[in-house]
């Protein structure tokens, strides 16, 4: 029975993501304007990347091709994210309003229904950069763990962007207890810029927020590490658990926050 509910709210979630594609496919030339924007945007950080590690060959032991890499396992997941979960951020709008008796009167799951309010699709410019960048420093690095490299990288971008779609989750949902929310997703992404840099230049202090409450480090840093230095594959496991937890912990502050809400009705 459980698995039957699973994946028909997963078969819901492709249907209203498909809806929305489809929505917003029909405007070509904002698509290609949203698809210019992300690859200049990201294009310019990884110039940017390159060129200032050319003038300081390693940060931190960490040479330019391995900042590279740690750069694009970063970026990728945020593009993913975008695609799929970037209607979070209209959670705040719909409390506001007392609009989200919509979402919670329809049968379908509303977090996955919220996550389909809207999409970005500059995430495809995000999410090319990401992998470009890790496919030109692939070609530099010594990767252990040969022909599974590109498998294990697909299991942390899918967790990375559970991960961040989670953070905003939990973020969104301080709007149940706080109207204004405008300084929230300014931060959660400074915090997402700071992931695409080793934590050992961080105070030990941020670098314990990197693993939790904000468990970035777990598909940016560690498998940055594994991937190129070596170690045990199973470590690599800890990024879909700190996906499934954060994720878990994020629906449980949207739970708690419903008890505030407030309908246009009242």
């Amino acid at each position: 029975m459980a698995a039957e509910q699973r994946a028909h709210a997963l078969t819901h979630f492709a249907l209203l993501l498909r809806l929305q594609y489809r929505a917003k496919s029909a405007y070509r030339a904002d698509l290609a304007l949203e698809l210019v924007s992300a690859l200049l945007r990201q294009g310019t950080w990884l110039a940017f990347m390159l060129v200032l590690l050319r003038r300081t060959p390693a940060v931190e032991g960490w040479d330019t091709w391995k900042m590279i890499f740690l750069y694009g396992l970063a970026t990728a997941p945020l593009g993913l994210n975008v695609l799929l979960f970037d209607g979070v951020w209209k959670l705040a709008e719909l409390i506001r309003r007392g609009e989200l008796d919509a979402l919670l009167l329809r049968p379908v799951d509303p977090v996955l229904h919220l996550y389909t309010r809207s999409v970005s699709l500059h995430g495809i410019g995000d999410l090319a950069i990401g992998v470009l960048a890790m496919s030109l420093a692939a070609q530099h690095l010594p990767l252990p763990f040969g022909l599974w490299t590109p498998l294990l990288l697909a299991v942390c971008v899918v967790s990375g962007s559970v991960i961040y779609a989670s953070v905003n989750l939990a973020s969104a949902s301080l709007g149940f207890w706080f109207r204004e929310l405008h300084n929230i997703p300014f931060l959660v992404q400074q915090f997402t810029d700071l992931a695409r840099f080793p934590l050992t230049l961080y105070p030990r202090v941020l670098t314990v927020i990197f693993f939790f409450p904000l468990p970035f480090a777990f598909v940016t840093y560690l498998p940055t590490v594994l991937l190129t230095e070596g170690g045990s594959a199973w470590v690599l496991l800890t990024a879909p658990t700190a996906a499934l937890v954060i994720h878990i912990l994020a629906r449980l502050v949207f739970r708690l926050g419903l008890r505030r809400y407030e309908s246009a009705g009242n």
